[in-house]
């Protein structure tokens, strides 16, 4: 019970610094623009921006049961394999539908996607941002 509770406290904590370095950031940005109106950055960099971060949000989303089977295969082969892994049972989608029935698709497929999640979008919208700017 505690952990879940360090779990979400340790959430809330990164969110909480994401939002508070991204006011940050818009707050510098704005403060610096409004001063030089040459260094106005146009509609199409922020959209480019907002499309990269919805972009790795969706991929991840997608592809994240896939990684948490990998590392489960990399790092604990004992336990896969005497409840999870058979011999009939080798289609990695097989092991994505046994981890899912198993322990849930929240607590075994998505298990850490959040903070992933917010990474990658915060990486991304910056990225494109000033990729095309």
């Amino acid at each position: 019970m505690k952990r879940v509770a360090m779990a979400n406290n340790n959430r809330s904590n990164l969110l909480q610094a994401c939002l508070v370095g991204a006011t940050a950031c818009l707050l510098s940005y704005s403060i610096h623009h409004n001063h030089n109106p040459s260094l106005n950055r146009s509609k199409d960099d922020i959209l480019h921006a907002i499309s990269g971060a919805i972009g790795s949000a969706l991929s991840i989303t997608v592809l994240y049961p896939l990684e948490t089977v990998r590392t489960r295969l990399q790092v604990d082969t004992t336990t896969l394999s005497s409840s999870l892994l058979s011999t009939q049972s080798s289609s990695t989608f097989v092991l994505v539908y046994n981890i899912g029935k198993k322990e849930g698709v929240a607590k075994g497929l998505y298990k850490g996607w959040f903070s992933l999640v917010v990474a990658l979008m915060a990486l991304n919208f910056v990225y494109f941002y000033f990729f095309h700017a």
